[in-house]
């Protein structure tokens, strides 16, 4: 299991979750209740609701948004360089305590 770590914005509240490898970290996220992911569309990155943050360091260890993702991650009001959607990013070991925001 990978532990991920999730940071709630601007208060900065704390969620660690463990997932499985292979799973998207957006179902990890709704399976362990983590707020603020929604996952509307269930992962077919239509629409934005499982939308994180992602320290610019650790994105490195992440494979880059496909052109589809970029496109929803344009539309959001809140999106920044950092700003990924959790549908898009398959669990793996390498991401060990991999640490989320949540706008």
């Amino acid at each position: 299991m990978v532990k991920l770590i999730f940071i709630r914005l601007p208060d900065g509240k704390k969620y660690e979750i463990h997932a499985k490898s292979g799973q998207s970290v957006m179902e990890a996220a709704i399976a362990g209740r983590i707020p603020r992911i929604i996952g509307e569309c269930g992962g077919a990155c239509a629409c934005g609701t499982c939308h994180v943050y992602i320290e610019k360091a650790a994105q490195k260890n992440l494979p880059a948004a496909s052109a589809m993702e970029e496109d929803i991650l344009a539309f959001i009001d809140k999106a920044k360089p950092t700003s990924r959607l959790a549908c898009q990013i398959n669990v793996t070991e390498n991401m060990q305590e991999l640490t989320l925001y949540l706008p």
